[in-house]
């Protein structure tokens, strides 16, 4: 049951992935695609794209304290997501991803295995393990085979093909807490208004042909010459200068009754996905107990019913960055 699950939303991911780079492009590809003209709304807006946005962590663990990703969708109507309701009974959702590459020196330590193999530990938290009386929390937060492993010198090969490789680890926050089974985040890290999630980007035997300077892809480090056919010359090629590169991305959601955006009462909280649920509840006069409820929250409100029918769909299977980088991988760089 849990495969079919699985396969199910690794489809589901993979079509959203293809749909986003074929119709969100360009304007041209929007209107002559078949495919861009599945939903009442092609494409959904987001008001606001800042890349030079402030660290979203405690300033000294973000690479820059002014060049990094914010995105915000703004309030987003339920006529925009397809969802009828009549005038004066609607809602709006709001969606804001904040992301920052972050340092490394001073988190990480490298160690050797029992093959010999290099490795590098990340030190910026920990998973929460062991019963919910009783919970402790892992020494280190993530860990991958070194450089050295990822490139190996001439003649040894440890890969069957380069690829990069995309990990992460999460902190999910319910009722201003992290949840067990999660990771718990160092304080530096850890934001109770949202779900954090650090990504780690390792090279994993890619390699580049011009230096780049970016702060989460780091390949600025010189490795073995690349030949350029048909002439007989080489060039340098780079590598990442570390075994991961980590980057870490606070997601927050918003709900707001068919009063949006034009009085802040009429929306619940900007906060982790699970909060910003049970913050709006009483907006749709819903009440937590209604929420928490071990069967499926249901009524015969068509107005409550409004509420509950798209929140549960997205606290139910949540297509955040971990599903996205669980089910597609690498790909998830290009999408």
């Amino acid at each position: 049951m849990i495969s079919s699950i699985q396969t199910y939303l690794s489809g589901e991911l993979n079509d959203a992935a293809n749909y986003a780079q074929q119709c969100y492009e360009n304007d041209n590809s929007r209107e002559s695609t078949t495919t861009c003209n599945t939903f009442v709304s092609n494409t959904l807006p987001t008001i606001s794209s800042n890349n030079s946005a402030a660290c979203p962590f405690d300033e000294k663990l973000c690479r820059s304290p002014q060049s990094n990703l914010r995105l915000d969708t703004g309030y987003i109507g339920n006529d925009k997501l397809g969802l009828n309701a009549p005038s004066g009974q609607g809602f709006a959702w709001r969606y804001v991803l904040h992301c920052a590459p972050l340092v490394t020196e001073g988190y990480t330590d490298h160690t050797i295995d029992d093959q010999g193999i290099g490795r590098v530990r990340f030190y910026y938290g920990g998973g929460l393990i062991g019963p919910s009386d009783n919970l402790t929390t892992e020494q280190f937060l993530y860990e991958v085979e070194d450089i050295d492993y990822q490139y190996p010198r001439k003649g040894r090969s440890n890969l069957a093909g380069p690829n990069f490789r995309v990990s992460y680890s999460q902190s999910v926050i319910s009722n201003e807490n992290v949840v067990s089974g999660f990771s718990k985040l160092i304080p530096e890290l850890t934001r109770l208004d949202g779900d954090t999630t650090i990504l780690f980007l390792s090279g994993n035997g890619v390699v580049f042909t011009q230096r780049m300077d970016d702060d989460w892809y780091r390949a600025t480090k010189s490795s073995n010459h690349l030949a350029s056919p048909p002439a007989p010359q080489y060039r340098t090629a780079y590598m990442p200068d570390i075994a991961a590169s980590p980057m870490g991305c606070v997601e927050q959601w918003q709900w707001c009754d068919s009063a949006y955006p034009s009085d802040a009462a009429h929306c619940g909280p900007l906060a982790s996905l699970e909060d910003s649920v049970y913050g709006a509840g009483p907006l749709f006069k819903i009440s937590q107990e209604d929420l928490a409820s071990d069967s499926r929250p249901s009524s015969s409100d068509p107005f409550k019913a409004r509420f509950l029918w798209p929140a549960e769909s997205i606290t139910m299977s949540p297509i955040a960055l971990p599903q996205v980088i669980s089910h597609l991988g690498a790909k998830s760089l290009a999408s």
